[in-house]
């Protein structure tokens, strides 16, 4: 029998390798993202952490967008699922957004 999969949604998984000690900064560009993707924001809770770091947690109508900073490491990690389709050239505007991150795309569905 042959696998295959419906896909209903993409998880895109970014590693950001940069000074993140800004956390106004951090939290805009995340704002960024969600207006590029296009994304409805149900609701969010963002925290600045009292050592530099911050996190943010959007629910969306989509389903979820979250992001957590590190500043001592320089990293910025940030989870991207969407049931709705992305936007063509969305790798680019990241890359663009944040030079030398890494990138991960997975497509998720049900195995059929």
């Amino acid at each position: 029998m042959i696998n295959s999969k419906n896909i209903i949604a993409t998880h895109i998984l970014i590693e950001v390798y940069e000074d993140v000690t800004n956390n106004d900064m951090v939290h805009e560009k995340m704002k960024e993202f969600l207006r590029f993707f296009d994304l409805t924001t149900i609701d969010s809770k963002t925290h600045n952490f009292p050592y530099g770091g911050c996190s943010g947690i959007y629910l969306l109508s989509e389903s979820h967008f979250s992001y957590h900073s590190w500043p001592e490491y320089k990293y910025l990690a940030i989870d991207v699922f969407s049931c709705k389709k992305l936007k063509e050239g969305y790798i680019n505007h990241i890359n663009e957004t944040f030079p030398g991150c890494e990138v991960k795309t997975i497509s998720r569905g049900l195995s059929c």
